[in-house]
C-alpha cells in the first residue's frame, strides 16, 4: 500500500507568497540538509525589541519565549497595527476636511473677486457719464448770508471727515482681530515644537476671547453692527480659522502632560506645564499634582525595566567571543558599571521628582507661598513691576506674547482691555491652591511606592553580580550618590536601609552556597 504524503511535505511543496507573488524555491530551499539547518540555528538573530515590536525574528520568539509570551507579542503589536491603521485614517479625514474648505473658500474668493471688479468697471463708466460740477461761488465775506453759508459748509465738512476716521478705526480694529486669528496657528506650533506650552496656552485662550468679541456683540459697549460691518456674513474666514485654532487645545495639553515624563526638566519648566494644565485643562492643583506623580512613575517604571544583557557582553565587535581561559578583569567591570549606571539613574529619577514637587507646591512659611502661587498671584495682579523681576517664561504677559508674534507692529491697534488680557484665575477657589498637610500625604506615598518598586529592581539587578566585591563595589558608589542627592536625611536613610537588606540578602545566600 501506498503511504499518503503528510500535511507537513505538503505544505513545504507549496510555493511561498511575497506581497502576493509566487516566489519559487530553489531545491536547496525546499529541502534543507541538515547541515544547513545546523548553520542556520547558529546566526545571530537580532533580540526582540519589547518597546517598538520591531526586528522580531519568528524562529527565535519561538524558541526563547513560551506560548503565552508569542500570543502577548501577537496581540501587542496587532494593537500597534490597529492604532497606527486608526491613526493614518483620521491624519487623512483631517486632511480631507482642509482640502474641501480650501477649496469653497478659493471659489468664493474668486466670485468675490470678479463682483469687486465688476463693481469697479460700474464706477468707472459711471464717473465718466457724469458731466463736470460747476465752479462754487466765492461767498462774500461782508455779506452775512455768505458768512453762514461758509460756516455750515465747514461743519458738513467736519462732520464727513469724522464719520469716514470712526469707520476707518473700526476697519482697522476688524483687522487686527483678524489678523491674530490667521497667525495664532503658526505661531502655536512654533510654541509646541519648542515645548512652551505654557505660552501656547496663553496664546490659544487670547485667540479665544479674540473670536468671541468678533462673533458675540452683546458683551460690547461698541458692536461691529452699529458701524454697519457684520462680521459673520461677510467674513466667514474668521469661523473657520477658529474652527483650526481651537484643534490645538488637545494637543497642547496631551503634549504638556507627556512632556512631564522628563525628570531632568527643571522647576520652571515643570510648573509652566503645570500652569498650562491648571489654566487650559482646568484642573485643580491638587489633580495637577497626581497627574505630575503620575507621569514620573511611568518614567521610573521603564528605568527600573532595565535588564543587563550577559550575552551581547560576552561578544566582541568582531562577533569572536572573547577567547581566553578566564574571565578578564574588563570583562566583570561591565556588568558592575551598567548595574552601577542604572541604580543612580533610577534614584536621580526619584530625587529629581521629590525636589521639583517641593520647588513648586512647598509653602516654606506664611509670608513666603510656593512657586505656582506665586505666579497664579502674578495673573491676576495688576502690577507691572512683578513681572520685570521675574524670567518672562514664567511669568507671561500678553504686551510680551505679543511682541513674538509677526507683524506685532500690527497688534497695536487692538483695545487695551484685549493687549492687557490675563487668564481668569480664582484665587479664593480650592481649585488653586493646595493644602500642605495633603502636598506631603501625597509626596510621601509616591515615594515610598517608588522605593519599594526600586528595592524590587535592584533585588533584580544584583543577581548578575558573582562576588561581595562586585556587591560592595555597587553599595559604595550608591551611598556616595545619596550624599549628594539633595534629598532629605529621612529619605536618604531609607533608601541605604533598603539598598543594605539587598546586599544582606545575597550575602547570606553567597555565604551558605559557599559552606
Amino acid at each position: 500500500m501506498s503511504r499518503r504524503p503528510s500535511a507537513i511535505s505538503t505544505s513545504t511543496s507549496a510555493p511561498a507568497l511575497a506581497n502576493g507573488h509566487v516566489s519559487l524555491l530553489s531545491p536547496l530551499e525546499k529541502h534543507p540538509t541538515r547541515s544547513t539547518r545546523a548553520v542556520s540555528m547558529t546566526v545571530s538573530t537580532p533580540a526582540v525589541d519589547d518597546t517598538l515590536g520591531t526586528s522580531i525574528d519568528p524562529d527565535e520568539l519561538f524558541t526563547k519565549h513560551t506560548i503565552s509570551e508569542v500570543k502577548a507579542t501577537q496581540q501587542r503589536l496587532r494593537a500597534d497595527a490597529d492604532a497606527k491603521q486608526e491613526e493614518l485614517r483620521l491624519m487623512v479625514g483631517e486632511r480631507y476636511r482642509d482640502l474641501l474648505q480650501a477649496s469653497t473658500s478659493i471659489i468664493a474668493i474668486a466670485a468675490s473677486a470678479q463682483r469687486v471688479n465688476q463693481a469697479l468697471q460700474d464706477t468707472k463708466e459711471t464717473i465718466l457719464l457724469q458731466e463736470e460740477p460747476p465752479l462754487p461761488q466765492q461767498p462774500s465775506l461782508k455779506s452775512g448770508n455768505g458768512l453762514s453759508t461758509l460756516v455750515l459748509c465747514f461743519r458738513g465738512s467736519a462732520l464727513r471727515v469724522y464719520n469716514a476716521d470712526e469707520h476707518l478705526h473700526t476697519l482697522q480694529l476688524l483687522s487686527a482681530h483678524i489678523k491674530l486669528l490667521l497667525d495664532a496657528p503658526e505661531h502655536l506650533w512654533r510654541l509646541i515644537e519648542r515645548k512652551k506650552y505654557f505660552p501656547a496656552a496663553w496664546l490659544f485662550l487670547l485667540a479665544r476671547v479674540v473670536h468671541r468679541a468678533l462673533v458675540r456683540e452683546d458683551e460690547q459697549d461698541v458692536t461691529w453692527s452699529s458701524q454697519g460691518v457684520n462680521v459673520l456674513d461677510e467674513f466667514p474666514l474668521v469661523q473657520r480659522q477658529w474652527d483650526t485654532v481651537v484643534q490645538f487645545r488637545s494637543q497642547i495639553i496631551h503634549k504638556a502632560t507627556l512632556s512631564l515624563r522628563e525628570y531632568d526638566s527643571s522647576p520652571e519648566d515643570t510648573c509652566a506645564v503645570l500652569l498650562t494644565l491648571h489654566l487650559l485643562d482646568s484642573r485643580p492643583l491638587t489633580e495637577s499634582l497626581s497627574v505630575f506623580l503620575a507621569q514620573r512613575s511611568k518614567t521610573l517604571h521603564n528605568l527600573l525595566a532595565w535588564k543587563y544583557d550577559s550575552d551581547s557582553s560576552m561578544k566582541q565587535p568582531n562577533g569572536h567571543a572573547p577567547a581566553s581561559t578566564a574571565v578578564s578583569t574588563d570583562f566583570r567591570r561591565r556588568p558592575v558599571k551598567a548595574i552601577k549606571d542604572a541604580t543612580t539613574t533610577a534614584l536621580d529619577a526619584i530625587s529629581r521628582t521629590v525636589k521639583t514637587a517641593r520647588d513648586i507646591f512647598r509653602q516654606d512659611d506664611e509670608h513666603q507661598p510656593s512657586l505656582i502661587r506665586r505666579v497664579l498671584e502674578h495673573i491676576q495682579s495688576d502690577s507691572p513691576d512683578v513681572a520685570q523681576a521675574h524670567s518672562t517664561d514664567l511669568y507671561l504677559t500678553t504686551q510680551s506674547l505679543l511682541t513674538t508674534l509677526p507683524s506685532s507692529t500690527h497688534f497695536l491697534l487692538l483695545p487695551p482691555d484685549l493687549r492687557s488680557y490675563k487668564p481668569y484665575v480664582d484665587l479664593t477657589s480650592s481649585s488653586s491652591s493646595i493644602q500642605p498637610l495633603q502636598f506631603t500625604q501625597k509626596l510621601d506615598e509616591w515615594f515610598q511606592a517608588s522605593i519599594s518598586s526600586f528595592q524590587n529592581a535592584v533585588s533584580r539587578w544584583v543577581a548578575d553580580l558573582q562576588n561581595v566585591k562586585e556587591l560592595w563595589s555597587v553599595r559604595a558608589a550608591t551611598l556616595r550618590w545619596l550624599s549628594t542627592s539633595g534629598l532629605e536625611e529621612s529619605e536618604s536613610v531609607e533608601v541605604g536601609r533598603i539598598l543594605d537588606d539587598v546586599c544582606r540578602t545575597y550575602m547570606g545566600m553567597w555565604m551558605s552556597l559557599t559552606k
